[in-house]
């Protein structure tokens, strides 16, 4: 077991687990296991020595985290207790062995905590050292490689096509991939995008990768829509000028990515002869394209333009940006899909009790912020139990499922949909009054009582019951604004249901259509 718990330990320390979890620690839980020591000092016997015994351990921690200030602390705060634990036992303070004690515990600590922060800062340094000098002997690499590369290729252009084949040989053995630059770019990389699982900030996080490991001005990223054959942009709201290069995926350099699934460089296209057509075809062709791939399953497209250096090692740490891009976006999308899976209703695709609940406390908060108006409604299916018993639940969940379509087609864009239990829906309306929520209601009313909801080529009719409320002072919080809208929701069906009524301090009808039957 000691073994194993050693091994353990090991590890988590080789991947800095336990030095992160060390860092997190707060000053005052310290102090704490410190002012903890006085009452197992006093039952052990030696209150004047246990603090100094207990506060080796935080002391240590805190050191060893680089935390200074709270090592020096947590061994004056041992010192404190161990006077107030001399007191307890003694009833005074005085005497050789009184300062003595704490004088010799604080020493300690402090010499203790001393020698492991020195030993800590020579760790760092030397690594840090160990760092610099890996980067710097890469980099060094890279320009070698690069000029032997650009004399290599001044030598290939100055011989006859019929010269020698040493040169070409010589061009096919520089063709090897630099194995140091693309070690430091991929680990870079994956640093960078992989433990990313937000897309919105994962795009920033891809182009500037992008910009920095190709050493390129322009950087653009596409998403591809494969059902309406598309590219639409990542980053929308940045480079509206028409200097940026907008891929067209019928023509041109991005038709021949999507369709090969490869990379495509513009000199590469200069130097074929197969692909000079698609210069004609695409004059502003950018420097390179790198489709996004997963599994075979395009995800975008990577635009790179204004490249210092477009040598073979570019169009390599492209390839390597590429599919650490595309794994991801997709790892991205899977968690927003699994996301959006946890807040949503599985059959009508609306928020579920919860997630409604939690964005209506957001829309609450705002509108107590800019002073906005806020309403909410909510409707329940009229006699649905008896619909169910009569047609089947799965003819139930039909009208559920368009329930539910017709609340999305009526209700205006920003508004909150949720599928609040069993037939009841709800709705939140930001920056919208009592009047308005009321006309939405009663035209989603008047909607499901005049349209005929067709299941197995049978026609149903269905009616609905609606409550509506506004936030005000009185009614301020979630809980109390879905309270009262329930309450005229109850008052609707006690009027006779197939009708909107608006809460008020004493709720009154709007409209007064009879029930239509089922």
């Amino acid at each position: 077991l000691f073994r194993l718990m050693g091994s353990v330990g090991r590890e988590c320390w080789r991947r800095n687990v336990m030095r992160d979890i060390l860092e997190s620690i707060p000053i005052w839980l310290y102090l704490v296991l410190v002012a903890a020591s006085v009452p197992l000092g006093c039952l052990t016997g030696g209150s004047a020595v246990t603090p100094f015994a207990l506060a080796a351990i935080p002391t240590c921690a805190a050191a060893l985290s680089g935390q200074r200030t709270t090592a020096m602390v947590t061994a004056f705060a041992a010192c404190v207790v161990s006077l107030a634990g001399w007191w307890f036992c003694v009833g005074r303070i005085g005497g050789e062995a009184c300062w003595l004690t704490p004088a010799i515990g604080v020493a300690s600590l402090l010499a203790i905590a001393g020698m492991i922060l020195a030993v800590m800062e020579k760790l760092d340094g030397a690594i840090a050292q160990l760092h610099k000098q890996t980067t710097q002997y890469v980099r060094a690499l890279y320009e070698r490689d690069k000029r032997e590369e650009q004399q290599t290729q001044q030598c290939v252009a100055s011989e006859p096509r019929s010269g020698p084949r040493a040169v070409r040989g010589e061009l096919s053995q520089r063709e090897t991939i630099n194995f140091a630059m693309l070690l430091l770019t991929l680990q870079d990389v994956a640093q960078r995008i992989s433990t990313n699982l937000d897309l919105e900030t994962l795009v920033p996080t891809i182009l500037d990768t992008a910009r920095s490991s190709l050493k390129c001005q322009s950087c653009q990223l596409y998403f591809w829509n494969p059902d309406s054959k598309t590219l639409r942009r990542a980053d929308p709201g940045k480079c509206r000028d028409n200097r940026c290069y907008v891929p067209q995926p019928t023509k041109g350099a991005a038709r021949w990515v999507i369709e090969n699934r490869q990379i495509l460089t513009r000199q590469s296209v200069e130097r074929d002869y197969n692909l000079r057509s698609i210069l004609q075809e695409d004059p502003s062709m950018p420097d390179a394209l790198a489709p996004l791939t997963v599994g075979g399953e395009l995800l975008g497209l990577l635009v790179v333009d204004e490249v210092e250096d477009s040598s073979l090692t570019f169009v390599r740490m492209l390839y390597i940006l590429s599919h650490n891009c595309a794994l991801g976006i997709k790892n991205a999308q899977l968690f927003k899909r699994i996301e959006d899976m946890a807040r949503r209703d599985g059959l009508t695709g609306l928020l579920n009790h919860a997630s409604f609940r939690e964005e209506l406390d957001g829309l609450v908060k705002q509108a107590e912020a800019d002073g906005s108006p806020l309403t909410v409604i909510m409707s329940d299916v009229d006699h649905f139990k008896k619909f169910n018993d009569t047609y089947g639940h799965q003819a139930g969940d039909h009208v559920l499922r368009e329930v539910a379509r017709l609340w999305q087609a009526v209700m205006p864009d920003g508004a909150v949909l949720g599928r609040y239990g069993g037939e009841e829906f709800v709705c939140a309306l930001p920056s919208s009054d009592l009047d308005r929520a009321r006309e939405l209601a009663e035209t989603l009313r008047q909607h499901l009582a005049d349209q005929a909801l067709v299941f197995e080529g049978r026609e149903l009719r269905v009616t609905a019951s609606f409550g509506v409320a506004e936030r005000t002072k009185e009614v301020a919080s979630s809980r109390d604004l879905v309270r009262v809208a329930d309450e005229a929701l109850y008052e609707a069906k006690q009027q006779g249901r197939n009708r909107v009524v608006c809460y008020v301090p004493e709720p009154v009808a709007v409209t007064s259509e009879q029930a239509l039957p089922l």
